[in-house]
């Protein structure tokens, strides 16, 4: 089983590796299924938070105040974006985007 998935707790902030983060967000909202009654939010950064140009921040602030308000569901929150785990893809460049 998933820990996300057996925790009591009910708004989650995972902090992942930008690679493989939207692979985890449709792993994890398929594993929690639609009746989910959590609010997942998976957030990385391109560069660490030790290095000045690290996006590190903006993203765990941007992560943290939607996890406050968002539906029951998994979401990725990049670059100022927070999108559902269905509706995101990277582009070439690597910047994550909403998709229809």
């Amino acid at each position: 089983m998933c820990r996300v998935q057996d925790t009591a707790c009910r708004r989650i902030v995972v902090t992942h590796g930008t690679d493989t983060l939207i692979q985890t967000a449709l792993f994890l909202a398929e594993k929690l299924g639609p009746e989910c009654d959590k609010k997942v939010v998976l957030t990385g950064s391109f560069l660490p938070e030790r290095f000045r140009e690290s996006d590190a921040d903006i993203n765990i602030g941007v992560c943290l105040g939607a996890v406050s308000c968002l539906p029951p569901g998994v979401y990725t929150a990049m670059q100022g974006l927070v999108v559902p785990a269905d509706q995101v893809a990277r582009d070439s460049t690597g910047a994550f985007h909403r998709i229809p």
